[in-house]
């Protein structure tokens, strides 16, 4: 996992880094979780899935970094790899 910096360097690179943070791991036909997993300091995680199709949903620890839940399918025999972008911006707080 990796989260991304406000804006790009001035090289025009972009600001990407590793990212600790947790993930939960669901069966697309249940809701309920069957994994929960945390990455490493390194932003990797690795977990042992049966073949089948998931949902990952990254678990958001502070409200200023964000990221999409992902679809992936496991194959037997097979790793899957999956890059997830946890990204910064402004989200309006809602007042009563």
């Amino acid at each position: 996992m990796i989260a991304a910096c406000e804006g790009a360097d001035a090289g025009g690179q972009s600001c990407l880094r590793p990212y600790h943070a947790a993930l939960a791991i669901r069966a697309t036909s249940g809701a309920r979780a069957i994994r929960l997993v945390r990455s490493s300091a390194a932003g990797r995680f690795r977990v042992a899935l049966a073949p089948g199709r998931y949902t990952i949903e990254p678990l958001t620890p502070r409200l200023a970094l964000r990221a999409t839940t992902q679809m992936v399918t496991v194959i037997s025999h097979h790793y899957t790899r999956v890059t997830i972008v946890w990204a910064g911006g402004i989200h309006p707080t809602i007042r009563p």
